[in-house]
């Protein structure tokens, strides 16, 4: 494995914050939200019916102010999304530091952390944090330019998997590769032309697996620190997946290797 200089980061760097309050829409975001702590306060439709007053029930035994409103009034909220007849309105979502996940890591065996060179589609940020969550990943890495953010499309998108699994927004990605390989990790990244099949590379042990941006793929700089690139196989007319399809393969491979050293 190539040399693992220590990184430069000038001092400790601080969570990035949106500027506003960030709302989510649906009864699967607003269970996961409640379920978390995070909410706010839970906005309805009214007439309040069926597991909606469950729902309605349980954020009041939480401590959660809950407030009854029209259809009309909830889409302004979460103009971008169907809101179901729920909003729930959080404080500003709070990104991870890359210091607190390599925290995270740090005594670790095996460890799957999935960094994103440039996705732009909130949708495809929202698919990939759920299959990070569901595969066991210990967090989700993102540059602050040129990338989507967290947003209530990709919190709906998502399942609610971002309020359980940390999300680290970060300014330089290269450093940040150089820093988790400092850290024990190995990277791989996904490429139409990898040396090896995804089934074929060996993913125990402390992993990155990156994923590049949907039209474009991994930037050069990026690829050159990957330590291996992976495919997946095409048998049909087209000659790529979607980046949250193929990530998700990725994902649960490594999985799946890891897991088996165990059983």
């Amino acid at each position: 494995m190539r040399s693992k200089a220590k990184p430069k980061f000038g001092g400790k760097r601080r969570e990035h914050t949106d500027a506003s309050a960030h709302y989510i829409a649906g009864r699967r975001g607003a269970v996961e939200t409640i379920a978390s702590g995070r909410a706010r306060a839970l906005y309805v439709q009214t007439p309040v019916r069926g597991d909606v007053k469950a729902l309605v029930e349980t954020a009041r035994k939480a401590g959660i102010a809950v407030h009854e409103t029209d259809a009309k009034t909830l889409q302004q909220m979460v103009p971008d999304v169907r809101q179901q007849g729920i909003v729930v309105e959080l404080p500003p979502y709070e990104y991870a530091t890359l210091e607190s996940v390599l925290a995270t890591v740090q005594n670790m065996e095996n460890a799957l952390v999935i960094l994103l060179d440039g996705v732009e589609d909130p949708h495809n940020l929202g698919a990939i944090i759920r299959s990070a969550d569901g595969a066991g990943a210990a967090a989700v890495i993102i540059p602050e330019r040129r990338s989507a953010a967290v947003t209530e499309v990709v919190h709906k998108t998502s399942a609610g998997a971002v309020e359980w699994l940390p999300i680290a927004r970060v300014t330089n990605v290269v450093q940040t590769l150089t820093a988790l390989k400092q850290a024990g990790f190995w990277v791989g990244g996904a490429d139409m032309a990898g040396d090896l099949t995804y089934t074929e590379a060996d993913w125990r042990g402390k992993i990155v697996i990156v994923l590049g941006n949907e039209g474009k793929g991994i930037s050069r700089l990026v690829r050159e620190n990957c330590d291996f690139m992976v495919q997946i196989p095409m048998w049909g007319k087209v000659s790529s997946l979607n980046v949250s399809v193929a990530g998700a393969l990725m994902m649960f491979e490594a999985a799946r290797q890891q897991r088996s050293q165990h059983d």
